[in-house]
């Protein structure tokens, strides 16, 4: 397996109120890094703030990053019940986070309630989709430090199974009042959100390659190791384990495991594959868990976790994907008056496949601003193989993860089809004609200014190109080939059918 993927990850602190209680115990020692000092008397124990407790931890997992894989990237975000804020934007230079973290000032709401944690998670999604809209293989990460345990309600859980969707990991480092997981649903919430999964009891599987001591011959076993000669002195026969007699049973038991579900922000944790970790009001134990937080690379072993189902990856591609932009007012005047004269960067040609006018089809990246026929966007986009639906493409030029509207795809699609219908009632009434095609010099390629009539790709003069006699419409020569492997062999422009080529 090859180098794992950069982790992208946000760190989300809270910055509501409650954070401001100096309920953390502070037992790490001076700042000299002296021998702990034990205090017998409960008043000595000095106390930090909650809020300080996490920008120590959030430190304190950058540097245990940095010195993994300086390449991962962090971006920082408070959130109170005022709202979340982008600090800082994802980077790989981990100095410069420290620094924000050390300047950072608490800046107190209310107590962090479902407005805050939304507005968190929402931003947290919109700066992933920006990444993924360039990139597709990421690790993403959400590392909440909080002490309030949010209600989840139906708002957090569809931000939740978003962020689920991408691929992202939910870790919670808890710095608040943890009661345990006394209230946690085995069968499902209130909302009837969830239900029991069936699953195999792998903890009874015995999955231990190490070198073990033999196992003991049972019962029924050492009458057919005498009878076949084969048993040895010292060998004393036993019981299968639970059992007085009968043969043993080889079949692992699998019995339903119910999975606890939580009412509230624990169960982000849950849905995601994510930690929960309880800091215990202890700051060595809350540096603990920053430094596992920090440690986490185990992409060996969980690399499909990052892997949504192909229903779900079908969606989040097709969200995060932007709209193409219509040219604005201004532009379709100067079209009009003829003061302008744009060209589709696609097939190079004002007009459109259909014939309509630029201003009637054309289109921008919302990215590059380059302009593009509708047609020919919704052509390309049949082309992309790496794109999960037909109206989904990255812009040839910028890459940027674009969307022609399905109807477009289905408008084409129709035409196509009264085209075809079209020829055939023609051709009913008589004979097929017949046409040749032929293969073009480089210079003869150089001199056609419209795409593929089947890909609606432009030529280039190293390309292998096939133009129809009848009316000069031009193929690459896989396209030509597709043409020419189906039964009707049929020019796609004018209908005559190829007799030679």
């Amino acid at each position: 397996m090859g180098a794992p993927p950069n982790e992208f990850s946000f760190i989300l602190v809270d910055t509501s109120n409650s954070m401001l209680d100096r309920s953390i115990k502070d037992d790490t020692g001076d700042d000299d890094g002296k021998k702990k000092r034990r205090r017998k008397k409960e008043k000595e124990i000095e106390f930090i703030s909650r809020f300080k407790a996490a920008i120590d931890a959030s430190k304190i997992i950058l540097q245990t990053k940095k010195g993994m894989v300086e390449t991962d990237q962090f971006g920082l975000i408070i959130y109170n019940d005022e709202g979340a804020t982008l600090v800082h934007e994802l980077t790989n230079d981990h100095d410069a986070l420290l620094e924000k973290l050390s300047g950072l000032e608490m800046t107190p709401g209310e107590n962090g309630g479902k407005k805050s944690l939304n507005g968190a998670l929402s931003l947290v999604i919109q700066e992933f989709a920006k990444q993924l809209k360039f990139i597709g293989n990421l690790m993403l990460r959400v590392l909440i430090l909080t002490c309030e345990l949010t209600v989840f309600d139906k708002d957090v859980k569809r931000l939740t199974e978003i962020a689920r969707d991408i691929g992202v990991y939910v870790d919670i480092l808890f710095l608040g009042k943890y009661y345990g997981d006394s209230d946690a649903d085995e069968d499902m919430d209130a909302a009837g959100f969830f239900i029991d999964e069936e699953e195999t009891d792998t903890e009874s599987l015995q999955l231990d390659f190490a070198l073990k001591e033999p196992s003991p011959v049972v019962n029924e076993n050492i009458s057919d190791l005498e009878r076949d000669g084969l048993a040895l002195p010292g060998i004393e026969p036993t019981s299968p384990p639970g059992k007085t007699t009968g043969p043993t049973s080889a079949t692992p038991s699998s019995s339903p495991r119910k999975h606890k579900h939580f009412n509230d922000i624990r169960e982000i944790s849950q849905l995601t594959d994510g930690l929960f970790l309880d800091g215990k009001e202890t700051m060595t134990v809350i540096l603990k868990h920053a430094r596992k937080l920090g440690d986490i690379k185990d992409l060996e072993e969980g690399l499909g976790a990052f892997e949504s189902a192909p229903v779900r990856k079908k969606k989040l591609i097709s969200a995060i994907a932007e709209e193409l932009v219509p040219l604005g007012i201004a532009e379709i005047q100067e079209q009009l008056e003829g003061k302008s004269d744009l060209k589709c960067n696609i097939c190079f040609q004002s007009k459109s496949p259909n014939g309509a006018p630029f201003y009637a089809t054309g289109r921008r990246c919302s990215y590059c601003q380059r302009t593009m026929h509708l047609e020919c966007a919704a052509k390309w986009a049949e082309q992309d193989q790496g794109s999960e639906e037909p109206w989904i493409f990255r812009c040839p030029f910028c890459f940027h993860l674009l969307k022609v509207d399905p109807s477009v795809t289905k408008l084409m699609d129709l035409q196509t089809i009264r085209q075809n219908v079209a020829r055939l009632e023609s051709g009913k009434e008589r004979k097929a004609k017949t046409t040749t095609a032929s293969k073009l010099s480089p210079d003869q390629i150089m001199n056609i200014f419209e795409p593929c009539e089947l890909c609606g790709v432009i030529f280039e003069a190293d390309e292998v190109v096939y133009q129809c006699h009848n009316c000069q419409a031009a193929y690459h020569q896989k396209c030509f080939n597709q043409v020419l492997d189906q039964n009707e062999r049929h020019c796609r422009r004018c209908g005559y059918e190829f007799s030679s080529w």
